[in-house]
């Protein structure tokens, strides 16, 4: 993973959350492009856990799969 700023990763971390994954799919264009954005968000909260970020962890755990 790429060398980030807690405040980065944080910020990370929120774009990956329920709420703001929906919002960001809504402004998308198509249904493809919807599912593209949120397959990005999951990549990056997977790694972002997978490093031990516990923040994400928790988004990991929080999701509605």
């Amino acid at each position: 993973m790429i060398d980030l700023k807690d405040n980065e990763i944080r910020g990370l971390v929120a774009l990956c959350s329920q709420e703001k994954r929906a919002q960001l799919a809504s402004l998308c264009e198509s249904p493809e492009q919807a599912r593209g954005l949120i397959s990005a968000l999951d990549e990056i909260n997977w790694q972002l856990a997978s490093s031990g970020h516990e923040d994400a962890i928790e988004a990991l755990a929080s999701l509605v799969v």
